[in-house]
């Protein structure tokens, strides 16, 4: 038996795990069951056929054009992969660590204590690792898929994993609502206590202004604001599929497309 897991990977960079069932028999539904209760940091995404939007550009989801595609299920790990686990994965491949390490150089100068603290200070372990490349996160995907498959928890001969494509992200961001305009719902961003619903860049009502009916910010206040650095796992309440952060805080790679340009899904603190 084959185990395919999906895993995803956040821009300032991080990961999530989600493997496809292959089959339906008493053997799988076994090995399912053990990866489950042996891995709880996963969350079963169930496949289905759903609205993806193709144009949302009007403010009401409802008028949204979109195409029907399908999924197939697989798991999800709920929260971005962490400073911890990247540590784990760099200590395992010693004799390749320079190549493994993310680029501290990429966090911006009025951020100087993050370059110097982010990844290397225990304070921050519990946070998404960030500023990797695409190819260090998919050597971290060939280094966990030999790490489960020689677990005694996985009862399949072998799993694969990878960076989700933009539909499974889509699909699983989205929480399984069609037309959800951010992952908890609808168009607002507080809950109903007045708390923020995500880590996005928040900006005062005088720095904004609109161009052709966008929000643009009237100069570049970027770093200087509370939600200027990434928020630790598990903070911002999860989706209804039990992921976090599915929404600002760091952003997602998602696989290449067919032109073979790679980009990034979610928004981050920057945004």
């Amino acid at each position: 038996m084959k185990l395919k897991i999906s895993l995803f990977t956040i821009c300032v960079a991080t990961f999530l795990m989600a493997f496809k069932p292959q089959a339906d028999n008493k053997a799988h539904k076994k090995a399912y069951k053990k990866f489950e209760k042996a891995f709880k940091n996963f969350s079963f995404i169930p496949g289905a056929a759903w609205q993806q939007p193709t144009d949302t550009t009007h403010p009401i989801s409802t008028n949204w054009k979109s195409e029907t595609v399908s999924v197939q299920s697989f798991f999800m790990q709920q929260y971005e992969v962490t400073n911890a686990e990247w540590h784990a994965f760099v200590a395992a491949n010693s004799e390749n660590r320079e190549n493994l390490l993310p680029d501290t150089s990429l966090w911006e100068d009025t951020n100087e204590p993050m370059r110097r603290y982010y990844y290397s200070h225990p304070a921050f372990q519990n946070y998404p690792v960030v500023n990797i490349s695409l190819a260090q996160a998919q050597a971290y995907c060939r280094w966990l898929a030999k790490e489960m498959t020689a677990s005694k928890d996985v009862l399949f001969d072998s799993v694969s994993v990878s960076i989700p494509t933009e539909m499974e992200w889509e699909y699983a961001a989205r929480g399984g609502h069609d037309f959800n305009k951010y992952p908890w719902g609808g168009p607002y961003v507080r809950n109903a206590k007045g708390q923020f619903l995500a880590n996005f860049l928040r900006v005062p009502e005088d720095e904004v202004r609109k161009v052709d009916g966008d929000l643009v910010l009237k100069k570049s206040i970027k770093n200087t604001l509370a939600a200027s650095i990434p928020a630790p796992i598990k903070v911002f309440y999860e989706n209804d599929f039990g992921l976090y952060d599915m929404g600002g805080n760091v952003a997602e790679f998602v696989l290449p497309n067919q032109d073979g340009i790679h980009f990034t899904k979610g928004g981050s603190f920057y945004d």
